[in-house]
């Protein structure tokens, strides 16, 4: 009963509140607005489990730039761009975490590298082979895993 009463409250007064209305309405057009450009960079690349690809409202809210977050058990361990025709991967500011949590060494990408090179695909299939598999949090696990179930086709 207190999470109905909870509910309720928020929802009048986000209701009322005329910055948040016009504040997620701009978020709404913004992501429209990109929605078409997202979809046709994301035909460019293919991921494959265990990783996962992710895009947060943030990048769908940018108008110049084409970047996707690439997952594995819910925790970020790459950035994917889209210049161009051209698709790159990068583990800036990842590298440690990504030895730490996962032991993938993440020297073979360093800086931007073609999304098709040798050293992504090695890097891609390191995570597939990954058998250490202790993300930082345990929220970003059951996240992914959550997502992966919406995801799904019910029949």
């Amino acid at each position: 009963m207190e999470y109905n009463n909870t509910v309720e409250t928020v929802n009048d007064l986000l209701a009322k509140n005329e910055e948040w209305i016009l504040r997620y309405k701009n978020y709404s057009t913004k992501i429209i607005d990109n929605q078409q450009k997202y979809i046709e960079g994301r035909r460019k690349f293919r991921v494959r489990s265990p990783l996962f690809l992710y895009t947060s409202i943030n990048n769908l809210l940018k108008k110049n730039s084409l970047k996707y977050d690439l997952r594995f058990s819910g925790q970020s361990v790459a950035t994917i761009q889209v210049k161009n025709n051209d698709v790159f991967i990068t583990t800036d500011k990842k590298a440690n975490s990504n030895e730490n949590c996962f032991d993938v060494n993440t020297d073979i990408i360093s800086g931007e590298v073609y999304w098709n090179s040798n050293n992504a695909n090695k890097f891609r299939k390191s995570f597939k082979n990954c058998i250490n598999k202790k993300p930082r949090s345990n929220e970003h696990r059951i996240e992914s895993y959550l997502l992966s179930e919406f995801k799904k086709n019910v029949r």
